[in-house]
């Protein structure tokens, strides 16, 4: 059975949304979209969505750890393309595995991640957020 990986989803989910030229939105349009996907994902009854500010907020540090490499981009994607293939992987690594993300709601982090760049994000300290 050949079962396609994570990965080239990720490929493709990315591959489509610069088919779409999704890059080319304001961070607000990005913004919109990737709350739109995250408030699809499961939630227990009576729970609120779960927006794009409070996912990069809860796992800044987290992200920060994946992405970077003390204040610098731990990444050097060649294209837009790579970039949003390493970052969107980076949201899968860091926020998949404990909230579920779909493909699609991490490339929509990524996207935002890319518009507010990573070199910014990565100069940001990583100061832990108490959420409780």
């Amino acid at each position: 059975m050949n079962q396609i990986t994570p990965w080239q989803d990720i490929t493709t989910s990315v591959h489509r949304a610069l088919r779409e030229q999704l890059d080319l939105l304001s961070e607000d349009g990005l913004v919109q979209r990737s709350d739109i996907l995250l408030a699809q994902m499961p939630r227990h009854s009576g729970s609120q969505p779960i927006s794009t500010a409070l996912f990069l907020r809860r796992y800044h540090t987290a992200l920060h750890q994946e992405m970077c490499d003390g204040t610098q981009p731990r990444m050097n994607s060649a294209t837009v393309e790579d970039e949003l293939r390493d970052l969107a992987r980076a949201v899968m690594l860091t926020i998949g595995s404990t909230e579920g993300v779909s493909v699609e709601a991490a490339v929509g982090l990524a996207l935002v991640l890319y518009k507010r760049d990573v070199v910014q994000f990565c100069a940001l300290p990583t100061v832990p957020i108490n959420t409780a």
